[in-house]
């Protein structure tokens, strides 16, 4: 079975898709940078990890979710095109969703910082590869602390530049 087919039957797609196009109509096939739930399913994600670290301490937790584990997977590999990583491959066209997966990237793997295209397709698909794994409880405890930190730093930039782009708006009157 492949990854994505194991990612569409383990996430409810249609749903996943109505849900993360609240804000605008067509929501673009890579990863972008204003998604609106982004924000939201990455520290869930976050949550998520902190539950399966805790677990691995021999602290497991009773019914641990990986909804948005399963959720940031199928956003990260949709905008690669089914997890196939060519050398022409064309992820991450979004220049804003670029800087901030770079950002989160370096910031939880500091010891192998991404600083050219080829390194970041790599560090696409170890990402691609560690969520996946995640589902399984396959990773070890300091795959998983950066798993999360990760989350957690992308959710942070993914807030920040939101309020950057939308904070300075105002609001329609009859919205309000």
């Amino acid at each position: 079975m492949s990854l994505s087919q194991s990612i569409s039957e383990q996430v409810n797609i249609p749903a996943l898709l109505k849900m993360t196009s609240e804000e605008t109509e067509v929501r673009p096939s890579v990863f972008w940078a204003l998604e609106p739930r982004l924000p939201d399913i990455t520290i869930q994600a976050a949550v998520e990890f902190d539950w399966l670290i805790q677990g691995k301490r021999g602290h497991p937790i009773a019914n641990a979710s990986r909804e948005s584990i399963n959720k940031l997977l199928w956003l990260l590999s949709e905008s690669i095109g089914k997890t196939k990583l060519e050398a022409n491959s064309k992820a991450f066209v979004d220049s804003g969703g670029l800087n901030l997966f770079t950002k989160a990237y370096n910031e939880s793997h500091k010891a192998h910082p991404v600083k050219t295209r080829k390194e970041l397709r790599l560090a696409v698909k170890q990402l691609i590869s560690s969520l996946g794994k995640a589902q399984e409880g396959e990773l070890e405890e300091d795959v998983l602390v950066r798993m999360r930190d990760f989350c957690v730093a992308l959710s942070e930039y993914a807030a920040a530049y939101r309020q950057m782009i939308y904070g300075n708006r105002q609001e329609h009157p009859y919205r309000k």
